[in-house]
């Protein structure tokens, strides 16, 4: 979808350029007064910059909305994670009795 938009914005803005090219050509040609023209080309920008302000504004809230959607999913499947590990009994870790991972027999430092 962004794509989409994203070339919707460019050809927006390439088309209001253009009419403010235009309505400029025409002042330049006196066929428009320069003062009207002058305020139609501000409108033609205020305009150009209205829908790029609004497009991105909505474009964000609704990317926030999914992240914290996203969010929101993520921290519920730490929980039930969490909850499965707090229920799971405990595997045999290796250690012995005293808590020592049975290194003695194994380097061979147990005396005889």
């Amino acid at each position: 979808m962004k794509p989409e938009i994203c070339q919707s914005l460019a050809a927006i803005n390439q088309a209001m350029e253009q009419l403010t090219l235009n309505i400029a050509k025409l002042r330049n040609k006196e066929v428009l007064v320069p003062d009207f023209a002058e305020i139609r080309i501000l409108e033609v920008r205020q305009t150009c910059t209205d829908i790029n302000l609004s497009a991105l504004h909505h474009l964000a809230a609704k990317e926030l909305a999914d992240g914290g959607k996203v969010g929101r999913e993520l921290s519920e499947k730490r929980r039930v994670y969490s909850d499965q590990e707090a229920t799971t009994p405990a595997t045999d870790t290796g250690k012995d009795a005293s808590g020592e991972n049975g290194q003695r027999a194994q380097d061979g430092s147990e005396s005889a």
